[in-house]
């Protein structure tokens, strides 16, 4: 199935993401965003205080993160766990998440500032098109 992530940034100025199935959009129950449909859980491990968007720092690598967490059914306690390893062993994350979160981030992320009361969407399958054109350009593994 694929997944609809809806980036959106409150009047007060926190960002909040929330997915929901492509094409479910109209059909979700009367007063619910679908930001706050199947809410993206923040996965912290560059100590952000929440998440951010459209240039390169602790918020957006966080966001980035956890939309990829989301995508690839990672729990935060595993992706928590395996960046402590990697970070005092230089192995290679087995997380799939924690290895492509910061070139996610370039791609999708840092590009897209958002305005009060503004959104933007990231659906799985651009998600798993930049993944695959990754793969063949050697970037990723």
């Amino acid at each position: 199935m694929s997944i609809t992530y809806r980036v959106e940034r409150q009047k007060d100025g926190e960002i909040i993401v929330g997915g929901y199935p492509t094409g479910t959009k109209d059909f979700l129950p009367p007063g619910i965003e679908p930001s706050a449909f199947m809410r993206v859980p923040h996965v912290v491990i560059h100590n952000a205080p929440g998440f951010e968007t459209g240039y390169a720092g602790e918020g957006p690598a966080d966001l980035a993160l956890s939309i990829l967490a989301r995508h690839f059914h990672e729990t935060p306690e595993e992706i928590r766990n395996e960046w402590f390893h990697f970070r005092f062993s230089g192995d290679r994350p087995r997380s799939k998440a924690l290895a492509l979160h910061q070139e996610f981030k370039l791609a999708f992320i840092c590009t897209r500032p958002l305005e009060r009361n503004a959104h933007y969407e990231i659906t799985s399958e651009e998600i798993d098109t930049w993944i695959a054109s990754a793969k063949e350009r050697g970037d990723a593994k």
